[in-house]
């Protein structure tokens, strides 16, 4: 124990000799920091400094600060702040003990503090027992924003259900006064189950992050090719990015990329980052989604030029329920667990996410690495895809005056190898026709200006087109729809929504071709 320094009086006077040995015993014991120090006013007889006289072994664990005996808290901390001076000082002149707790900024921690006087009040002597709660403020804290989070997260609850529940309400007094009017009464229904699908959605999302979190999902891994499960989490995104009216571009290498992954979690992962990136995007806004690979990793990008992403959010942003955080709440709806989800399932796959963005108004870029699959493929797996991608690449060409249905059937064949051109027209179908020299042309049928029917007529005339196969696209299947397709040149009538099968069967039963990239 160092002896405490201290001008002549009762305060240096020797203790008797069991007395002096108890309390070197208690001082040296205790596990709460204990020091004596001296309180130095300034001329105008304001606290100015103070002087370590005497610490106890806890001391040095308590505070960071060594060999602190005889010397000034300025020259070991010259960032302290002001109030640890003034209310030492206040005690050395008052003799009033107090009890507080205050952060010390300059030594990273929070304090618990017990100071009383001791000595002649001349002699300004402070004794201070003291215990690092730092840890506990730091829970306390994390408390606190949970509990703050939480309250938010109801609040946003709250709202995301009376949403559909207006609805709801409204179609059913609708319904009680528009009993003759089927018209009606069809446009309450359709509505009613728009709102019941988002809300059975909320739930689910809600469900699958519990079930998720806690565990209780088993992951059915095989060996994939990614383009397969980004076909299919464009599929569960694209109603979204419809209503945005956004463009999605896709990237994706020639080279199949092998994951071993459950294609359904990952499909969902996938979509959220779509969705979540749609729902960040002013309409009219641009997604894009890319895939390549290193030599042990997939890595999937998917950005936008949306209202981007603050430097302290770029961590949170995967935690649940941080939609609630004031900078984000541009977003359309939604709970706030998608990128929790998200998270969940790629570190269930062994891999990572990322969030990158330069800012608010500079869009976001969130970057999902997993493992490569082993370079020997599972013969199972290998029959699967055989299954569903394409054995020859095509030209083909597709026409449609609804732009996300053109969009989208351009996309997913994008994704199966084929070479893609889309047009918006009849005319233009038939120009892109003897620009490009398609193999294969899906007109719809129910264009303005110049219809399905007549663009089928003008091509079959074109000379350069006479072996191109023409495949009627429409909502009409009556066997009279189909004898008028056949008469204008059509070779095949597909009924909207048109199943990938029946079309890979088509073009697999075309001659020629090139095998894709």
């Amino acid at each position: 124990m160092t002896q405490p320094d201290l001008t002549p009086g009762d305060a240096d006077r020797p203790l008797p000799w069991n007395a002096q040995a108890k309390y070197q015993t208690l001082f040296e014991s205790i596990d709460e920091g204990f020091c004596v120090v001296e309180v130095l006013f300034d001329d105008d007889a304001r606290p100015a400094d103070y002087r370590f006289l005497e610490v106890n072994p806890s001391f040095e664990r308590q505070t960071g600060l060594i060999n602190a005996v005889g010397q000034h808290m300025r020259d070991l901390a010259p960032d302290h702040e002001e109030h640890w001076f003034e209310l030492y000082g206040e005690v050395a002149r008052s003799g009033r003990p107090i009890r507080f707790e205050r952060q010390a900024e300059a030594l990273g921690r929070w304090y618990d503090v017990y100071a009383f006087r001791v000595g002649e009040p001349a002699q300004h002597l402070v004794a201070i027992l003291f215990h690092d709660v730092s840890e506990r403020k730091r829970i306390e804290r994390q408390l606190q924003e949970a509990d703050r989070r939480k309250d938010e997260f109801l609040a946003i609850l709250a709202h995301e259900l009376r949403n559909p529940l207006a609805p709801l309400r409204n179609g059913l007094e609708i319904l009680k006064v528009a009993k003759g009017d089927a018209a009606m009464v069809e446009r309450m229904r359709l509505i009613m189950e728009r709102q019941v699908d988002h809300m059975v959605a909320l739930v689910d999302d809600l469900m699958d992050v519990s079930r998720i979190s806690r565990g209780l999902v088993s992951m059915q891994r095989r060996r994939l090719d990614l383009a397969s499960i980004v076909r299919h989490a464009i599929e569960a995104a694209e109603p979204t990015l419809r209503q945005r009216e956004h463009e999605l571009v896709v990237h994706l290498p020639a080279d199949e990329v092998h994951v071993d992954a459950d294609a359904a979690r990952m499909a969902q992962a996938l979509a959220n980052l779509l969705v979540n990136a749609a729902k960040y995007t002013d309409p009219g806004g641009r997604v894009s989604l890319s895939v390549k690979k290193d030599e042990r990793e997939a890595v999937i990008c998917v950005s936008d030029n949306g209202i981007g992403i603050e430097a302290e959010m770029l961590e949170r942003v995967f935690e649940l329920f941080t939609q609630a955080e004031p900078g984000r709440r541009l977003a359309q709806g939604g709970l706030g667990i998608g990128l929790a989800l998200v998270k969940h399932i790629v570190s269930m796959h062994d891999g990572s996410v990322q969030a990158h963005s330069a800012g608010l108004g500079n869009g976001s870029e969130l970057t999902v690495r997993l493992p490569l699959a082993a370079k020997t493929p599972d013969e199972a797996a290998a029959q699967t895809l055989q299954e569903v991608e394409p054995t020859l690449r095509r030209r083909v060409l597709v026409a449609d005056d609804n732009s996300d249905v053109a969009q989208s059937m351009g996309t997913l064949l994008q994704l199966l190898g084929h070479e893609v051109h889309v047009v918006y027209g009849g005319e233009q179908a038939v120009e892109a026709v003897q620009q490009m020299s398609p193999e294969i042309v899906l007109l719809d049928l129910g264009m303005p200006r110049m219809d399905g029917i007549a663009a089928a007529q003008r091509i079959r005339a074109l000379p350069s087109a006479s072996s191109v196969t023409l495949v009627a696209v429409t909502g009409w299947g009556q066997e009279g729809d189909r004898c008028a397709t056949r008469a204008a040149g059509f070779d095949h009538h597909l009924v909207k929504p048109i199943r990938l099968e029946a079309l890979r069967q088509i073009m697999d039963g075309l001659s020629g071709g090139t095998r894709p990239p």
